[in-house]
């Protein structure tokens, strides 16, 4: 089930038998030549010549006759019919020539391609087949299927983590670089998280599962890699709605050619149907066809080994166009991680008795700054062991969360708000409106995030810092170098905090007080605009945001599956710096497209007009220039997946 799906294993065999046919035919080819040339043989080359176009031609009706199964005149078909018209009409060397070259360009092309395969499918191989469980008191080794959540799997070392849990015990440095594309082992230590795929360092760890296999982390990305192949841009979708019309259309401008050439310009039969035969050849898209899916998937499969999964290629040929970038500042810029920096009290009351309040109301809250209240708490407090205490359980009731608001509850009679400044200051007094208007007034021009308890005698302002995200400084001039235009922040927080993040970090713009669906109507305005958008957020507050842009990409989605979920790209570690390699890789793959088409139209556009001007155009020259193309267009895609790591992320 994990090493390798059934579609692989069956594209290996069709590789080998297509080598082996090319091979046999390749070498009976030869000696067809010298027994006709050198040695005059006839039967010896008659013989020969069979053998090729047996072993060869065999591929072909298959392909061929599986494209007509789908009404599809496709390219195998067209070459099978010039490989038949050319034994028909007296040259069956040419024809043998044809299908042997056909079939080893093929098996070159498969080879060739198969190198971005294998880089996409390798996410998919790293899953053990089997994994140390301590169940009972014993020690089992039992198949990946069969283990669940909440079993105890032991991770020796040098094993990789068979699924993903919480160490319990044990102290090891593992390896997530095959998840995160981040190659600086990360220390692991009871109550840390780790990951199906990863690999473990120096010392043994006990993992608790939390999520069986199938459902790790890194399934998910590999069936998300996965699905992405099947995806096609709009420049693929394109070529394909022609290409289904494109074989009956060649077909029937190689017969207009022949009767041209024989009644209009009194050529034999036999030479208009030999010009006929090269422009079945020369006009068949075999280079166009495969112009755009290689550099695609190419570029899907750096992306995914630098710790970057895309939703599939369109994504890339969107990004590449993009001109304008939006921010979200939690999470993004910052680390996500507030610190309370400063509580202070608006009656004069003890800043200590606002916090144990804040914390009361935020003890079951799961947003970041409820987690900076409880642990400022803990640290002032010791509101650990007060959260026990049944007075304080009871001093707020009916505790409620205001989406985009903060949280409501009653305290006897009177109703308490902790949470945005302009909301809960509603239900304060004309003191405490003045009060508040005058730390708001000091502490503005800091840019740090505020929150406000409103609570009759208990009410007071908290100050929290947000941590800048390594890497964010040099995030924003590599956009622009990149060839983003124009980038622009969100936030929820006050215009003061925005203001200063922005000529932190040198954005165009901010866009502060923001609650999600303001955001949405700000993505939607730059959507309508034709600039092509980028949002980049932490795929689950500001899902809709990223949902509605051209181009949504969420940030540390390892361990998430909303985030996995969410957005178009989901970048696995929290290297918001990884962004401009991004952009780079979009852009690189886009022009590699366009540099395909271009040369693949052309090369069929010169060999048309070469077989149809020529006074007698060579067919084995036709085929030699229709297979090159192919495969160096084939050479050119791969040449995105060479690309310097830091230009995937």
């Amino acid at each position: 089930m994990w090493p390798l799906s059934r579609e692989t294993v069956r594209r290996l065999i069709v590789r080998h038998h297509i080598l082996v046919a090319a091979a046999v035919g390749g070498v009976a080819l030869i000696v067809a030549w010298w027994a006709e040339h050198v040695d005059v043989r006839p039967r010896l080359s008659l013989a020969a010549m069979s053998v090729t176009l047996v072993t060869c031609g065999a591929y072909a009706v298959a392909r061929a006759w599986e494209s007509l199964r789908q009404r599809d005149i496709g390219i195998h078909f067209m070459m099978l019919v010039g490989a038949v018209l050319a034994v028909f009409v007296g040259h069956p060397i040419e024809g043998a020539l044809l299908l042997f070259l056909f079939v080893l360009s093929t098996a070159l092309e498969d080879l060739a391609t198969g190198r971005a395969e294998r880089a996409v499918q390798f996410l998919g191989t790293q899953f053990p087949a089997e994994a140390l469980v301590e169940r009972d008191g014993r020690r089992v080794v039992l198949p990946l299927p069969q283990v669940r959540a909440g079993d105890r799997l032991i991770v020796r070392p040098g094993d990789r983590v068979a699924c993903d849990g919480d160490v319990f015990e044990g102290v090891s440095h593992v390896d997530e670089s095959m998840i995160t594309g981040e190659f600086m082992p990360r220390s692991k230590s009871p109550g840390s998280p780790v990951y199906a795929g990863s690999l473990n360092g120096e010392a043994a760890l006990h993992v608790r599962v939390t999520r069986p296999a199938a459902e790790s982390t890194l399934a998910k990305v590999a069936e998300l890699v996965q699905s992405a192949r099947r995806q096609k841009t709009r420049l693929e979708s394109l070529i394909d709605r022609i290409g289904r019309h494109y074989g009956p259309i060649v077909l029937c401008a190689a017969l207009v050619m022949t009767l041209v050439a024989r009644y209009g310009y009194g050529e034999v039969w036999t030479a208009a149907v030999y010009r006929a035969i090269a422009m079945l050849i020369v006009a068949s898209p075999c280079a166009l066809v495969l112009a755009t899916p290689v550099p695609i998937l190419a570029a899907i499969a750096t992306a995914a080994r630098s710790g970057i999964v895309a939703k599939g290629g369109v994504y890339f040929e969107r990004l590449a166009t993009a001109q304008r970038m939006f921010f979200d500042k939690t999470g993004t810029l910052t680390t996500g991680r507030p610190r309370l920096a400063r509580v202070a009290s608006l009656d004069g009351t003890d800043a200590s008795a606002v916090l144990r309040l804040a914390a009361e109301l935020e003890r079951d809250g799961t947003h970041p700054l409820a987690e900076a209240i409880r642990e400022g708490c803990d640290h002032a407090n010791g509101y650990a062991a007060q959260r026990a205490s049944k007075d304080a359980r009871e001093a707020a009731a009916d505790i409620r969360i205001r989406a985009g608001m903060g949280v409501t509850a009653r305290m006897g009679d009177r109703e308490i708000r902790l949470g945005r400044c302009e909301w809960a200051a509603e239900v304060l007094n004309e003191s405490q409106r003045a009060a508040l208007g005058a730390l708001l007034g000091d502490e503005a021009s800091n840019g740090r995030t505020t929150v406000l308890l409103a609570a009759a005698e208990r009410s007071g302002l908290l100050w929290f810092d947000d941590t800048e995200r390594p890497g964010a400084a040099s995030c924003i001039p590599g956009l622009r170098r990149a060839g983003i235009r124009r980038i622009e922040l969100l936030t929820g927080d006050r215009r003061a905090v925005g203001r200063a993040m922005a000529e932190r970090f040198g954005l165009d713009d901010e866009h502060s007080e923001l609650l999600p669906a303001d955001k949405l109507a700000r993505i939607d305005e730059a959507v309508r605009s034709g600039e092509g958008v980028v949002m980049v957020g932490d795929g689950v507050n500001d899902a809709p945001a990223l949902a509605r842009a051209d181009v949504g990409i969420a940030m540390g989605g390892i361990g998430s599956h909303t985030a996995l979920d969410a957005a178009d790209f989901v970048l696995l570690h929290d290297r918001v710096d990884a962004l401009p390699g991004l952009v780079r890789l979009a852009r690189a793959a886009r022009r590699v497209m366009l540099q395909n088409v271009t040369f693949a139209l052309a090369v069929i556009v010169m060999l048309a007009a070469w077989v149809a001007l020529a006074e007698r155009p060579i067919l084995s020259l036709s085929v030699v220039g229709h297979e090159g193309s192919t495969l160096l267009v084939v050479l050119n895609g791969l040449r995105v997946l060479s690309r310097p790591k830091r230009d995937a992320g």
